[in-house]
């Protein structure tokens, strides 16, 4: 019975390792988006000002 209770604990600390390593993941990767989305921002704006001055 001890030995079923220790690969259950094992499993368990296998489960929230994953969970947390996934959750890790996806805020590296909302991160990465939003930092794309701001560089194309600030491209559109450099853009739009350089249009501006030209008239």
């Amino acid at each position: 019975m001890a030995t079923k209770n220790k690969k259950f604990q094992f499993l368990r600390a296998l489960d929230v390792t994953t969970f947390f390593l996934l959750i890790l993941f996806v805020a590296f990767f909302v991160k990465t988006i939003m930092a794309v989305v701001n560089g194309f921002q600030s491209e559109v704006y450099t853009n739009v000002v350089a249009g501006l001055s030209s008239l």
